[in-house]
């Protein structure tokens, strides 16, 4: 090999020495040597506007760039008002590695909040606010804040109801009146609702069943459901069928005052002022004596006759009634002038 030769080989080997040391400082080639310290840009929100229940989950998503030494970043979200000083959410967070890299790096956070326990009146929209800390140096190093992308609502819960068997009973209280299927909607800001059922001539409560929770036990009627989620029924067992008699009195005079007596199976078990106790249940196979009489000597007014859902059934009086059915009745003394 000449000399020339030889310098050339010399300059290149020195070439390539040079381009080594400089990859290795740069941390494996391109943008530089490492940062000895994390460096961040670009943190981003990038969830856009949601709406979430109170009481509920919210997840934020986002990202950011870092470059630096390898590490644990912890990407904590708050969720509020700002100043986030008098935070009236909550926060959650999610650590995230970082790996050794001269140039910068995106990276993906994906953080879920519990509103649950949330304080303080809730006023929509809500701001979020994402902080990178490092866990290994216990300090903030990159901070972002969106204002009103979280929309909260009251929370609604829904107590899907109803009555079994069909045709058995029905709702009074908590659900719509009279009805055997529904839902009963309420706001959070009610604990517990109150439920009551009522039975139909034949039947009788038995029990609340599904995934309802009761405050009392499940054979109390009526109860107090609590406000969430659920389902809620009333069932109703056969009982002795009973009829159901209605008394009322159609006066001719207004300084009439009448009294019915009844008789049941030979004993008298009612003597009262009409308006007093109107609603009667009798058993069937009863036999029912009905009278009507004068409070006191009255003058210018007599009993005239009864009248049975609506139907003149003669002026017996007394007069026998057998019951034969299970169903509602109304029956009434009717009086005239004289």
């Amino acid at each position: 090999m000449d000399n020339g030769a030889k310098v050339a080989l010399a300059a290149g080997l020195g070439l390539v020495g040079y381009g080594l040391y400089e990859y290795i400082k740069r941390g494996g080639g391109g943008g530089g040597p490492v940062p000895e310290d994390h460096m961040f840009q670009d943190l981003m929100i990038a969830s856009g506007i949601q709406t979430v229940m109170a009481e509920s989950q919210v997840t934020i998503k986002g990202s950011f760039q870092h470059k630096g030494p390898s590490g644990t970043m912890r990407v904590i979200v708050d969720i509020g008002h700002v100043p986030f000083a008098s935070l009236t959410g909550d926060s959650g967070y999610k650590n995230y590695a970082v790996s050794k890299s001269a140039d910068w790096k995106s990276y993906s956070w994906t953080v879920t909040v519990d509103l649950t326990g949330a304080t303080g009146s809730i006023h929509s929209p809500w701001d979020v606010k994402a902080r990178v800390w490092d866990v290994a140096g216990a300090r903030t190093v990159a901070e972002k804040t969106r204002t009103g992308i979280i929309n909260v609502t009251t929370k609604i819960s829904r107590i899907n109801y109803s009555v079994s068997p069909s045709g058995s009973g029905y709702f009074t209280r908590g659900g719509t009146y009279g009805s055997e299927v529904g839902t009963i909607e309420s706001g959070e800001n009610y604990d517990w609702i109150e439920v009551q059922v009522v039975e139909r001539p034949g039947w009788a409560f038995d029990h609340w069943e599904g995934t309802a929770e009761l405050m009392h036990a499940a054979n109390i009627n009526p109860n107090l459901v609590k406000n969430i989620d659920c389902t809620l029924k009333a069932v109703f067992v056969q009982s002795s069928a009973k009829a159901h008699w209605i008394f009322s009195t159609v006066n001719a005079g207004s300084n009439c005052l009448t009294v019915i007596s009844i008789k049941v199976n030979g004993v008298e078990k009612y003597n009262w002022t009409v308006g007093d106790h109107p609603d009667i249940f009798f058993d069937i196979g009863d036999e029912v004596v009905l009278e009507c009489y004068d409070a006191w000597n009255q003058t210018g007014t007599v009993f005239d006759h009864w009248a049975l859902d609506g139907n003149n059934i003669g002026n017996g009086n007394p007069v026998l009634f057998r019951i034969t059915d299970a169903v509602s009745h109304t029956i009434k003394a009717v009086r005239r002038r004289i």
